[in-house]
Parts: structure tokens; C-alpha cells; sequence
């Protein structure tokens, strides 16, 4: 069976020339940027906490840097710490995660798939039409305790938002693939979480608190206090301000099944027959805003200025291990 991904239809919307790149030429790059590093590992973690607070699953790990050096080699001592700080980050984030979801106080029930396993991290299938299929994975399905079941999509971003890009499509194809496959869910949620940790306060030299605004919060700042021996009763002035600053963030929306439906019919069969056309149009995208951030951006200028192709691919790419063996 043909299929095709939520990344692979977004890639095609984008730039047909990168979706080229990504699922015809199955190149990716050497170096991943770090935010995304950054939420690889913070699933990582999330998905480890999510199992053993909330489906009683004990999975011990050795954690996410170790896990990627299994596979792969640092080019240097820098890049070996950049990682290292990267998983420390991570770590942290998710693990304050865990206290602001609740996932210690019972406030979600476990969700359980095909055979039985749990919702986290789970990969599906669902029918497009013949011999067509929506690849997807899902972070996490859980119902909450009103008896509404949400799929649960995680996001690591540097600002949060009211809403998030995910809840245009992703999210509803993912609630209409579950339906598909015999999991109907209530809507999704887009779970954000700051790429950032709360700063932490500065001593003045007087040995009083800094009350200057910064991006924390009011545990972050209180430790500060306790830590230096300072009484946060004196302080209490602070906590309103610092509460006004968002860490994390659940954007909520309910789906109807008309809405669901309507966005995979006509978006997604559409676009499935048309990226599963042999002959079709490769167009490039240029613009600042789609070739700033885009991975191929080296090969694609080559390409299209009579660049060294065979040097940069070299330099820059490989093939992708996941797929390369796969026909």
C-alpha cells in the first residue's frame, strides 16, 4: 500500500520541489536544526511520562541523548555539547510537563488501541481510497474527566500561541484517520510547550531580590527566594506579574464530524491523487519565507544556478536509513 503522511502532504503544499527531495529522492539532511532536536527529545521524555503515570507502564531508559548516539556521531565536542544541553533542556521541560498536565493526579484515563497497547507515540493507517493510505502518529489519545477523548498533539514552540497551525489540518485528518480506524475521539488539542525554561531571578547586591520583569514564574522565583534565604511572604507583589507568564498551553477545539469529513475529502483525496500522479509539475516555491527555513534550500540553489549538485548532495545530504531499503 501507497502511503502517504500528513508531512509528506504538507511538504507537497509548500514546495513540490522539496516534497521531490524528501519522498522521491529520500534525502535528508546531515545536521538537524536544534529546535528540532529540542522536540524530538522533549517527546521523548513526555512519552516515557505520560506511560508510567498514566498507563502504569514501567519503561526505564537511558534517555534520549543516548538513545540518538546509538545512531549517530557527533562531528565534534561542541556539537556532543550542544546535544547534551539540548537533552538537559528537554528533560526539564518535560517533567514540568508532567505537574502541569496533571499526569500524576488521575485527571486522564488511558486510551488503548489494537491489540491492546497504549495510545502514545502510536503509528496507524488509515484508508484513503484503493490501495491508498493516511500514515499517521499520534502522540497521545486520552480521555479526560469529563468523558470527552482527545487526540493530543505535542509542540515544542519558542512562542505560544492562541492557535496553533497544527488545528488547520493536522489534527483533524489525525481525528478523522481515528474514526477510520474504529477510535472516535470528542476533537484535539495542541499541547505547547515554551522551548525555554523560567529564568531565574538575580540577588542584588544588597542581598534583596531583583524585581525586575523577566520571563518566569512564581515557583521558579519563590525557590530563588527560599534558596537565599529570603521569605516569600516579602515578595508576594511579584506573583500576579509572573503569573502572567505562559510556559504551556492546551488549545482545546472540538470537531464535528461534518468539519472532520470535509477537510479529508477535500483536501486530502485530492492532493493524494495528485501526489501519486507519475508525471507532474515540480514547481519551486521562492519565497523568503518557505526557502528561509527550508533544509534543501543548498541543493535546490545548485540545482537552479548550475551549482557544484553532486558536491553539495554530498556535503549535505544522505539517504534517508528509514526508507532507503524499502521498496
Amino acid at each position: 500500500m501507497r502511503t502517504i503522511s500528513y508531512s509528506e502532504v504538507s511538504d507537497f503544499l509548500t514546495c513540490r520541489k522539496r516534497w521531490h527531495y524528501r519522498y522521491e529522492r529520500i534525502l535528508v539532511p546531515l545536521s538537524v536544526a536544534p529546535e528540532l532536536q529540542l522536540g524530538t527529545a522533549t517527546h521523548y521524555y513526555l512519552q516515557h511520562h505520560i506511560l508510567e503515570n498514566v498507563f502504569g507502564v514501567s519503561n526505564a531508559t537511558e534517555g534520549w541523548l543516548a538513545d540518538y548516539l546509538k545512531t549517530n556521531e557527533p562531528y565534534s565536542d561542541d556539537e556532543y555539547d550542544e546535544l547534551d544541553r539540548t537533552n538537559q533542556l528537554a528533560e526539564a521541560i518535560a517533567l514540568r510537563a508532567v505537574d502541569y498536565l496533571g499526569l500524576r493526579d488521575g485527571k486522564w484515563k488511558p486510551i488503548f488501541g489494537p491489540n491492546e497497547k497504549p495510545i502514545v507515540e502510536f503509528e496507524g493507517i488509515a484508508p484513503i481510497y484503493r490501495g491508498k493510505g493516511f500514515k499517521f502518529v499520534s502522540d497521545w489519545v486520552a480521555e479526560d474527566c469529563n468523558g470527552n477523548v482527545w487526540v493530543i498533539d505535542h509542540k515544542t514552540r519558542k512562542y505560544l500561541s492562541e492557535e496553533d497551525g497544527s488545528d488547520l489540518l493536522q489534527l483533524p485528518l489525525y481525528q478523522h484517520a481515528f474514526q477510520l480506524i474504529g477510535i472516535p475521539v470528542s476533537g484535539t488539542i495542541a499541547f505547547q510547550m515554551q522551548s525555554s525554561l523560567p529564568s531565574v531571578p538575580k540577588l542584588n547586591k544588597n542581598g534583596t531580590m531583583s524585581r525586575v520583569k523577566i520571563t518566569s514564574d512564581w515557583g521558579t522565583y519563590e525557590k530563588a527566594l527560599l534558596e537565599n534565604n529570603l521569605d516569600p511572604n516579602d515578595y508576594l507583589d511579584m506573583q500576579p506579574e509572573l503569573e502572567s507568564n505562559q510556559f504551556f498551553k492546551l488549545v482545546k477545539t472540538f470537531r464535528s464530524e461534518t468539519e472532520h469529513t470535509q477537510l479529508w475529502e477535500g483536501i486530502l483525496i485530492p492532493l493524494a491523487r495528485e501526489i501519486t500522479k507519475k508525471d507532474k509539475p515540480l514547481h519551486r516555491n521562492r519565497s523568503s519565507f518557505t526557502c528561509k527555513r527550508c533544509a534543501y534550500r543548498l541543493l535546490c540553489e545548485a540545482e537552479l544556478f548550475d551549482g557544484d549538485v553532486d558536491f553539495i548532495q554530498e556535503c549535505h545530504y544522505k539517504l534517508d536509513p528509514r526508507k532507503v531499503n524499502v521498496t
